[in-house]
């Protein structure tokens, strides 16, 4: 769990809905995750008539009405068993075409997609108290909804960076590209001490990125 990667800062985000389980997740909440398949997206896909006599050139368009990211990849099939895929060096925006190329071939249909899932990550959090803090679980993919996972509060000392208090959500879903404000209750702490928030801290949602679940504040020890 500790493996991925962090990402510091502290704002605090108001209007949280409350959710204090102090020490551990009931056992319920696991019962609750379920594993993440991905999610396949259609695109349209066409043959441009033109000569292809050298290369086949299908013309991929985004038919989602939502940008679709740098660094996706897109596969695309034709009718007589080619096949390719275009990795995007840009967004993509709705309605806008990319083209493949495989090999030669005039009379083919063709279609596209591209696979995906959710990307759990903590877009903010802040200590409220000296025993509550709050923070936003966001799913970044904007195709792909996450099922439910459960998130981790830990105060952290800033002496050693032992676990002195910590509270875990029940399963929590989150939308396509959405975000869902929480607020954890924990055993209040004594001394100087950071924040560290955990993004389906169970790893039980199979996600586009694994590296950006973790928030520390631990270069802003506030108390």
């Amino acid at each position: 769990m500790f493996g991925r990667s962090m990402k510091s800062g502290l704002t605090v985000f108001a209007g949280a809905a409350a959710i204090a389980l102090i020490g551990s997740a009931a056992p319920e909440a696991s019962a609750q995750i379920t594993a993440t398949r991905p999610t396949l997206v259609l695109l349209a896909c066409k043959n441009p008539g033109s000569q292809q006599d050298v290369a086949k050139t299908p013309v991929l368009k985004n038919t989602t009405g939502t940008a679709i990211p740098k660094g996706y990849t897109i596969g695309w099939s034709a009718s007589d068993g080619d096949s390719g895929f275009v990795k995007l060096d840009a967004d993509l925006a709705p309605n806008a075409e990319i083209r493949g190329m495989g090999k030669a071939g005039n009379a083919y249909t063709c279609g596209s997609s591209f696979a995906t899932r959710p990307d759990l990550v903590i877009k903010s959090a802040s200590f409220q108290s000296a025993s509550s803090a709050s923070f936003e679980l966001a799913n970044l993919d904007p195709f792909a909804s996450a099922p439910k996972s459960i998130a981790r509060v830990e105060v952290v000392s800033c002496n050693n960076n032992q676990v002195l208090s910590y509270a875990e959500t029940w399963g929590v879903e989150v939308a396509k590209g959405q975000s869902v404000p929480l607020t954890l209750s924990f055993a209040p702490t004594s001394g100087k001490r950071y924040l560290r928030v955990i993004a389906d801290a169970k790893a039980n949602v199979s996600e586009r990125l694994e590296s950006n679940n973790i928030w520390s504040t631990q270069n802003s020890c506030l108390y």
